[in-house]
């Protein structure tokens, strides 16, 4: 059944699926059930999708008992009024800042079960009702007055950060979202920290004072296991340290997995393709490896991901295996992945104009949307 609720912050929609409601206005909620912190409903223009569930108070008839044809009592529906009816309030979220409610979802990865504490005092009740105590309870805490009008402002304007409803999304996966929701939380030590430096054309990464570039070698065919086994190595020669390494395919494979993990807003080219045909053919060799030099070139002239550590331990440990797996496992156990690799980023320390970075991330939104569908077509 349908349900009315009064509308408590302006919500302006900028996905598909979302639609725009105004502070005051009554919407109808299709559903009290909460979908990471959504409601579906239609606004008083008609317009149906859905909506940050702590924007809204819903509201409810008060239900009082009359006794029917045989004396026994049936549920009536009387509309509240002024002097004896308080509308019923239930399930009210304070926005972000304000007490935000307790969510959890339904899948078992970890971005879909992060939980928010409800930092609002029980003892908060709605205020501007009456004296006398209401007939029926508020089950959940409305948002605390505010003394001033700034304070107020202050508080609508904090609402506008929430969870993403689409939790697939690159800016859930990249760890963007729980960064901006104060969720990161690691030490970062000076040696780990990422310069951003104002450019030609705007922010840039700080350029390598230190570049340096890796030959690879023709592959040669090795065997283990007493010539059970057979896979091909190939031979990487940094100019850094002029010292040679042998690396096979799962390594460039395994280092890309890593890359990919620490970075999530750095375009980390991907490796030329496996093949489980073929594998020791000479014209498949010769591809591959050209494919693996135009991949250790983009690396090796990229400002950060050049001097990472688990790309200098990939070029430079040599033949001890017990050197290589602890540098491994430190790289799989990296605290500075996810929303954590944004404390690494240090910005300029310059003013910046709101309404000119609004502009600017509005019209990166619009060309990669347009990157996505060009790929995707």
């Amino acid at each position: 059944m349908a349900l009315k609720a009064k509308v408590l912050y302006d919500f302006l929609s900028e996905n598909p699926g979302e639609i725009s409601i105004t502070q005051n206005e009554v919407v109808t909620v299709f559903s009290e059930e909460e979908l990471e912190g959504w409601l579906e409903g239609e606004n008083s223009k008609g317009e149906a999708g859905l909506f940050p569930a702590s924007y809204v108070m819903i509201i409810k008839d008060q239900v009082i008992s009359s006794p029917n044809k045989n004396g026994y009592s049936s549920p009536k529906t009387q509309s509240p009024s002024h002097s004896s009816a308080i509308p019923h309030y239930e399930k009210v979220h304070g926005p972000a800042g304000g007490g935000s409610s307790l969510h959890t979802s339904m899948g078992s990865d970890d971005d879909w079960d992060d939980d928010w504490d409800d930092s609002s005092p029980a003892s908060d009740a709605p205020q501007g009702l009456g004296s006398s105590p209401p007939l029926y309870p508020v089950t959940t805490v409305l948002p605390g007055r505010r003394s001033s009008q700034q304070q107020q402002q202050q508080a609508k304007s904090s609402g506008t950060v929430g969870k993403n409803l689409n939790r697939f999304s690159t800016f859930v996966k990249s760890g963007g979202e729980a960064f901006l929701l104060g969720e990161a939380a690691a030490f970062v030590k000076d040696g780990d920290k990422i310069c951003v430096v104002m450019g030609k054309y705007g922010p840039e990464w700080q350029e390598d004072p230190y570049p340096f570039t890796c030959t690879i070698d023709d592959p040669t065919k090795q065997t283990k296991f007493k010539g059970m086994k057979s896979y091909m190595s190939y031979g990487l020669t940094p100019t850094h340290t002029n010292t040679q390494v042998n690396r096979r395919y799962k390594h460039f494979d395994w280092l890309y997995a890593r890359l990919v993990e620490r970075f999530p807003v750095i375009s980390v080219p991907h490796l030329p393709e496996k093949q489980a045909t073929g594998r020791f053919e000479e014209d498949f060799l010769s591809k591959r490896r050209k494919g693996l030099m135009w991949w250790m070139n983009h690396m090796t002239s990229h400002p950060v991901l050049a001097h990472c550590d688990v790309f200098q331990h990939f070029l430079t440990c040599g033949p001890d295996e017990k050197a290589w797996k602890m540098g491994k496992r430190k790289a799989e156990k990296d605290d500075l992945v996810g929303a954590n690799f944004f404390l690494t980023i240090s910005p300029p320390a310059l003013p910046l104009d709101l309404q000119e970075v609004e502009n600017k991330i509005d019209g990166f939104k619009t060309f990669t949307k347009k990157l996505d569908d060009t790929s995707w077509s």
